[in-house]
């Protein structure tokens, strides 16, 4: 048998460096794109933490007058945001620890203004101690304490 002469020759070293050095640049091409995508969504949550921080810190408010109305059995609290933003507000009212009415419709209030918001109650009777919480969206709780007329 007779065997065929074939063109055995590897590939010359100019070719194989110039293969191994376009792959180590597509390589390292897209792991700078990956990691820089990866400090963009890094750099965009931390932004947003920061400044959902931020204001949180800028919220500010009081609760300015409580009033009873015994014919409705309601309880009107005016809550006044003195801080430069708008904030979202559930109020809660207890009477010796239990919960006996709330308002948890997220009510909002712009910076600078004074609302009013009403708490339909139960079981209260004058003199009764009631500890009324406002807690904003944020987290952000305010107390106070009224007795019932």
């Amino acid at each position: 048998m007779k065997r065929r002469h074939s063109n055995k020759r590897g590939i010359s070293q100019v070719m194989s460096s110039v293969i191994l050095t376009a792959t180590v640049i597509v390589i390292g091409t897209s792991l700078l794109y990956f990691t820089h995508s990866v400090g963009l969504v890094l750099r965009r949550d931390y932004f947003e933490e920061v400044y959902s921080e931020i204001t949180k810190l800028k919220e500010r408010f009081i609760v300015e007058h409580v009033n009873y109305n015994v014919t409705t059995g309601e309880l009107h609290v005016w809550i006044y945001n003195y801080g430069n933003v708008t904030i979202n507000v559930n109020v809660y009212v207890y009477k010796n620890g239990s919960t006996i009415g709330n308002n948890t419709s997220l009510t909002e209030i712009p910076a600078n203004s004074l609302v009013e918001i009403t708490v339909p109650l139960q079981s209260v009777e004058s003199s009764d101690l009631l500890t009324i919480e406002v807690m904003s969206r944020r987290n952000n709780i305010v107390y106070e304490k009224y007795i019932v007329p």
